[in-house]
């Protein structure tokens, strides 16, 4: 089981995951899986994939915005968003889903995006990560292929007493 710990090692809010037996990863949705501390930083040069704005293109259109009025703050042409296997840079992105919040309204953007994944949205990695025996082995495995899918992100599983940390960094 998945829970919060206010622990000295891991402050309120990070998530954390017993050690022990781990359960297999088709016990859990992905909603618990993606659940991560995060810590962000400037993403410099950073690039990330289209793959991780789509669910995000979708929760829009769910709130009923059309996604071409983001594009040209950014000066992004509609080839370019639709090709899942392009990249922009990580600032570049930050504006685009700052100004999707403002257009929605609404706050929660990233939670109605993560309602708005679907089965093979991030393509190789997701197979990868879904074909892992367990969710240790899929964190792993998460750690081992994330600069697939943005190139300043790293995470790390931390082991401490019974508990372990995910950890995720954008650096």
């Amino acid at each position: 089981m998945i829970h919060r710990t206010s622990s000295d090692w891991a402050p309120e809010g990070q998530i954390a995951f017993p050690s022990g037996p781990h359960p297999r990863l088709d016990d859990f949705g992905h909603r618990e899986v993606a659940c991560a501390a995060v810590s962000a930083k400037k993403g410099g040069g950073a690039t990330l994939s289209f793959r991780l704005l789509a669910p995000f293109t979708r929760a829009l259109v769910a709130a009923g915005v059309d996604p071409s009025r983001l594009r040209h703050s950014i000066s992004l042409d509609a080839a370019s968003l639709a090709d899942a296997d392009g990249r922009i840079a990580h600032p570049a992105a930050m504006r685009l889903l700052e100004e999707s919040v403002q257009l929605s309204g609404d706050e929660a953007l990233g939670i109605h995006a993560a309602e708005q994944l679907r089965p093979g949205d991030f393509d190789a990695f997701e197979y990868v990560v879904r074909a892992s025996r367990t969710i240790r082995d899929a964190l792993e495995t998460v750690g081992r292929y994330l600069p697939l899918m943005h190139d300043a992100a790293a995470s790390s599983l931390v082991r401490r007493g019974d508990d372990e940390l995910w950890i995720l960094t954008l650096s």
